[in-house]
């Protein structure tokens, strides 16, 4: 009786953690199409972000350094790629993004940052959904899982929960201070603290929605904010402000 309870719990874990696999299959699916057709479209795309690295070679790199990494925080139970039981939850946090992101736009109509900050549409539809995952990569789960092999030693007695909101306090830092330092010189101080501050706030909202809710969650997260600031506000200021 005890065993056939003890194998029922094990195909049920094994099942959430194939819905979870899944998830991540569809999405990866899903950008690594994106690629090619922009690839073909207009290469030149992503010139400015990849420079001559051939995005069809870098994509799929980060889509199984994503994986290898999920999959790792999956199998130690401390983070979830997908839960269909935080996903109404995490639509009620949402806003958060919509919020952040019409800031953003009203300090770009009071200030006019340059013409060419964003991918012009239509390829935007195709090119920051990429980014968006690249992002999370790049900016997170690389040192996340980073940071947290530091503090715990190495995999040995591995725990997710050993500093975790330290290291989510401080690899919220990264992807500020990598967009700041890339704002062009002539911009005042005050958009420079202004950009650290608010991408730190959006970095660090993030990361607590991975570890609240899901990396779904997260990247879902990215994906609102994007929409409104690069995609649709992205087309309305070339004829707004300029």
């Amino acid at each position: 009786m005890k065993n056939n309870k003890k194998n029922n719990e094990v195909k049920s874990i094994a099942s959430i953690e194939g819905v979870q696999v899944k998830v991540f299959v569809i999405i990866s699916v899903v950008i690594l199409t994106f690629t090619v057709i922009l690839y073909l479209f207009n290469p030149l795309s992503f010139t400015r972000f990849f420079g001559n690295i051939n995005p069809l070679i870098i994509t799929p790199i980060f889509i199984v350094l994503g994986f290898l990494i999920l999959r790792f925080f999956v199998l130690k139970g401390g983070f979830k790629i997908y839960s269909r039981e935080n996903l109404r939850r995490m639509l009620i946090f949402l806003p958060i993004a919509i919020l952040l992101a019409s800031i953003a736009i009203l300090v770009d109509i009071g200030f006019k940052y340059s013409a060419d900050i964003n991918v012009l549409f239509p390829e935007s539809l195709l090119f920051y959904p990429i980014m968006a995952l690249i992002a999370e990569t790049l900016f997170h789960l690389i040192p996340l899982s980073l940071l947290l092999l530091l503090f715990n030693k190495g995999f040995k007695n591995f725990n997710l929960d050993k500093n975790k909101w330290i290291s989510i306090a401080i690899i919220s830092l990264i992807e500020p201070i990598f967009q700041t330092f890339s704002i062009p010189g002539h911009f005042p101080l005050w958009t420079s603290a202004y950009m650290t501050f608010h991408l730190y706030l959006f970095n660090l909202t993030q990361l607590y929605f991975f570890k609240r809710f899901d990396f779904f969650s997260m990247y879902s997260f990215r994906i609102v904010y994007y929409l409104l600031w690069h995609i649709i506000w992205g087309y309305v200021r070339l004829g707004v402000l300029f």
